[in-house]
């Protein structure tokens, strides 16, 4: 079967480049089906000059539809109304399925405006499958748009099989993802202000955004900016902590993959409740604190570096949770659903 893999790869760094980019090398590695790709990063955010960047892909989705067997669309939310359009023509014109996976834990009615929303929303419906990452987009969408194949497909990460070893404290703490403002950074400085034990530390990973002042890390001797992790490293790089935290503001999150990956490193993880991280963060892998609450998160960090038993619990925990997040399953069930797809749509 030959699929067309429409999204968008690395670079930048983000957690949907990253999770379509894992998606694709698990597929070619394990041959489990012809894989036929269309890049759509570098287009959006340019002005006047992404049209011809735009055209040439136009020109490579329709190229490259007429000989696949089905056409799938990976976009963020607020992707699907631009290029989705172009995928659902091409496929419907050359009479192959088309099945969207979007990413993000937001209906696209709440952060996209109403002429995008009605864009996305008809896509939607003339979609063959529809692949959401959290439980509850699945919930309502089974419960508004009856017609609508919809199935759960999570962020999922490579999987690197850990075993805890001695038991310890927690005392080295990890931020991995966009250093901006949405993502809270302000809050976790604030917390980590308000801690006196100079052995309770803060490593800082990921792409700086303009909405964040460069010296913000300066007067704090136990915060450290430490630049940008590769996708391939990331795991292996958590191993050498003792918690993430992900401090995050945005409703729309869905299952960020920093979670994903400190799971597979064995990390118990300090989050808010924003969006779906509720499914996926609870009391047996970590702590969950409400939004912009810098007291909070400073008591959660506090209750993971004081109470030594709890730490380790979480840390086992966290392994376990990693099992239902690896890309590996990932891409041998989405084969699975584009085979089902090709069958009912001849």
């Amino acid at each position: 079967m030959k699929i067309l893999m429409i999204g968008p790869l690395p670079p930048p760094l983000g957690g949907t480049s990253v999770s379509f980019n894992n998606l694709i090398k698990e597929l070619e590695t394990k041959n489990l089906a012809e894989i036929i790709i269309v890049n759509t990063g570098g287009v959006r955010g340019k002005g006047l000059n992404a049209i011809p960047a735009f055209i040439n892909k136009a020109n490579q989705i329709f190229r490259k539809a007429k000989v696949s067997d089905i056409v799938t669309l990976h976009a963020s939310t607020t992707g699907i109304p631009y290029i989705g359009p172009l995928c659902l023509a091409a496929a419907k014109y050359y009479k192959k399925p088309f099945v969207l996976r979007k990413f993000g834990g937001s209906d696209y009615s709440e952060t996209i405006n109403v002429f995008a929303g009605i864009i996305a929303s008809s896509i939607i419906k003339r979609t063959n499958i529809y692949l959401v990452e959290t439980k509850n987009l699945v919930n309502n969408y089974k419960s508004k748009n009856n017609n609508v194949w919809v199935e759960w497909f999570p962020t999922h990460r490579n999987q690197t099989l850990i075993k805890i070893k001695e038991e310890k404290h927690c005392r080295k703490f990890v931020y991995v993802g966009h250093v901006r403002k949405n993502k809270g950074i302000h809050v976790l400085v604030d917390a980590m202000r308000q801690i006196k034990d100079n052995d309770i530390t803060l490593d800082v990973y990921g792409p700086w955004f303009k909405d964040i002042d460069k010296t913000i890390f300066d007067e704090h001797e136990n915060i450290s900016y430490k630049g940008v992790i590769e996708p391939e490293k990331v795991i292996e790089t958590l191993q050498n902590y003792d918690a993430l935290i992900l401090p995050t503001l945005a409703k729309t999150e869905g299952y960020p993959g920093s979670i994903i990956e400190a799971f597979m490193a064995g990390l118990p993880v300090i989050s808010t409740t924003c969006g779906a991280i509720p499914e996926i963060v609870d009391e047996s892998v970590g702590i969950l604190v409400p939004p912009v609450d810098s007291l909070k998160l400073k008591e959660a960090m506090l209750k993971l570096a004081n109470d030594k038993t709890l730490f380790n619990e979480l840390r086992s925990k966290a392994c376990e949770k990693a099992n239902f997040f690896s890309t590996e399953s990932a891409a041998k069930r989405f084969v699975n659903l584009c085979t089902q797809c090709v069958k009912a749509y001849k």
